[in-house]
């Protein structure tokens, strides 16, 4: 039987918003808002994001692509939603990754 292995209860917690205004939502987060850039990064005209710190969470700002040959699996783009929570974890218990 394996054991229970507690979940840690430190780190940050982060939400995840695509937008097709990126741009202009970026400029807002910092500019109105006061918001911080932790990270951000634009490896392609169709792969650009921002992290912003929120208290002991962040905040990350994604370019939504408008063409679908420019969107990753796993990713959720539908409409309404916009926001995702996301949950990361630097090793798995016994899987050996």
């Amino acid at each position: 039987m394996k054991k229970d292995i507690p979940m840690k209860k430190e780190g940050s917690f982060r939400i995840t918003y695509f937008t097709k205004k990126y741009e202009d939502t970026c400029r807002f987060y910092e500019a109105k808002l006061g918001f911080e850039a932790a990270h951000s990064w634009s490896r392609s005209e169709n792969d650009k994001g921002t992290l912003y710190k929120a208290g002991v969470g962040l905040i990350e700002v994604l370019l939504q692509p408008e063409a679908d040959t420019h969107k990753h699996g796993g990713l959720d783009y539908r409409r309404p939603q916009g926001v995702c929570p996301y949950t990361k974890a630097n090793k798995y218990p016994d899987s050996g990754a």
